[in-house]
């Protein structure tokens, strides 16, 4: 039996959930309203990720994992676990490490895209 549309259930009917504190008289009118709001948010969401990547006065720097900081979190684990992730063993396979490598550096090509130089 598959979903059918129209009400009922979370995030069902109209399409739209209204976000925490918004009231009815804030939730978009028409499909413009919602692209609209939607652009902002995408918008705040660039500029926050520009302010963290450029870092700030407090030393704050927002950056992506590098091999040393996987290492240090390793050494924060227990020994069977670090030894598993060296060995290449469930639940640290090679295709999940070459996987997780490649976000990094993913990441890290998304924030350089953000510093100002």
């Amino acid at each position: 039996r598959g979903w059918r549309g129209g009400g009922g259930g979370f995030g069902r009917g109209s399409g739209y959930m209204r976000g925490r504190g918004e009231s009815e008289e804030q939730r978009p009118q028409n499909s413009t309203e919602s692209i609209a709001r939607a652009r902002q948010l995408l918008e705040n969401a660039r500029e926050g990720t520009r302010r963290l990547v450029a870092g700030n006065e407090e030393g704050l720097e927002l950056r992506a994992f590098t091999a040393e900081d996987w290492a240090f979190v390793l050494s924060c684990t227990a020994p069977e676990v670090g030894a598993s992730y060296t060995a290449g063993s469930s639940p640290f396979s090679e295709e999940l490490k070459a996987r997780r490598s490649a976000l990094d550096t993913f990441t890290k090509q998304v924030f350089d895209g953000f510093k100002v130089e």
